[in-house]
This record gives C-alpha cells, sequence and structure tokens, in this order.
C-alpha cells in the first residue's frame, strides 16, 4: 500500500544511518586485511609471514561473516528504531550473541535458495537461447548480417531484463527475509531450527 513518494521519504530519512553503518563496517574489514597483509608485503618469501597470513585469512572470513551479520541488525535498529550509529552496533551485537545459531541458520538457507534461483536461471537463458539461435540462423540468410545481429541485440535484451528481474527479486526477499528473522528475534520469539530438532530428538 506504500506509494512510491513514501518510499524514497524513508530512503531520504535513512540515508546517513545506514550509509555510516556500511563505510564503517567496510573500514574495519579493509583496515584488517591491510593489517594482515603488511607482514607478508615487508617479509616477502618468509614462511612465517605466509602462514601467519593464510591463518589470519581463515580466522577472517568467519568474522567478516559475523560483521555482516551485526551490520544487518544494526541498519534495522537504525531504520525501525530509529538508533543512533553506536547504539545500532551495540543493539546489534547483543541481538546477535543471544542469536548467533539462528542467524548462521538464515544466511546457510537463502545461501541455497540463491544457488537454486541461479541455476534456474542459467537453465532459463540456456532454453531461450536455442530459438533465439534459430531465429539469428533464419534472419542471417533472410536479411544478411544485419538480421542476426538484430536478433542478438533482441536475445541480450532479454537476458539483461531476466537477470535484473531476478536479482532485484531476490535483492527484495533477502531483505525482507532478514527484516522478519529481526523482528522475531527482537521480541524473544525466534528458535533455531537445529536446536528444535535436536530437542525433539531428545523427548
Amino acid at each position: 500500500k506504500n506509494t512510491l513518494r513514501e518510499g524514497l521519504e524513508a530512503g531520504r530519512l535513512n540515508f546517513w544511518p545506514v550509509l555510516a553503518l556500511n563505510i564503517l563496517i567496510k573500514a574495519v574489514i579493509y583496515a584488517w586485511l591491510i593489517v594482515i597483509s603488511l607482514p607478508v608485503i615487508f617479509s616477502q618469501g618468509n614462511f612465517n609471514a605466509n602462514i601467519f597470513y593464510i591463518l589470519a585469512l581463515i580466522i577472517s572470513v568467519p568474522a567478516a561473516i559475523i560483521l555482516s551479520f551485526i551490520t544487518k541488525y544494526a541498519i534495522a535498529y537504525a531504520v525501525i528504531y530509529k538508533s543512533q550509529v553506536g547504539q545500532a552496533l551495540k543493539q546489534a551485537w547483543r541481538l546477535f550473541k543471544e542469536n548467533w545459531l539462528i542467524s548462521f541458520e538464515m544466511a546457510i538457507l537463502l545461501f541455497f535458495i540463491n544457488l537454486l534461483v541461479g541455476l534456474v536461471v542459467v537453465l532459463a537463458v540456456l532454453a531461450l537461447a536455442v530459438p533465439f539461435l534459430f531465429l539469428g540462423l533464419i534472419f542471417y540468410y533472410a536479411l544478411a548480417a544485419i538480421g542476426s545481429w538484430l536478433i542478438a541485440a533482441l536475445g541480450f535484451i532479454c537476458f539483461l531484463l531476466i537477470v535484473v528481474t531476478v536479482g532485484a527479486v531476490l535483492s527484495v526477499f533477502q531483505i525482507a527475509s532478514w527484516t522478519s528473522l529481526f523482528l522475531e528475534l527482537n521480541k524473544k520469539r525466534g528458535e533455531s531450527k537445529l536446536v528444535r530438532i535436536v530437542n525433539g530428538l531428545i523427548k
């Protein structure tokens, strides 16, 4: 029921807090990558420096994932509850600590959904490529090279429309999923599916 004007107004009101949170988290990640890269840069060929870099990278992956969770929750606090940037980060960290397992479950679920949708898109594009290929050959013989170029352009436009539409739908779906999860967790109503399965097996 919301209008485009209301959406633009909401975006304008929340632009700076969301931008600040994204820049802050990205700055932390890049600063950490620079710090762990310095020993390798200044100790080229040093075995201990390379081992340190590999271990640091292994630690960095889960740390970056955790920071992405905190960013999502902090943005939700800033947009929905109008929390200041610092306060939103503290609230997001507390929410993640209390619900880290559910957060990882959501991330894994969304990953497989994205993977499945990606495979469907690839298959759809391959299926659409066949008629365009035949049309391209027909137009090539009927209208020479310009005909095949027209079909190629039309096929590219169709491919672009599919990718943009699916990407937009997935983006909205992910934001809606994380927001719904945030609202549930913030009301203390979230429960890990893994915990429920284990409890059910024990009972």
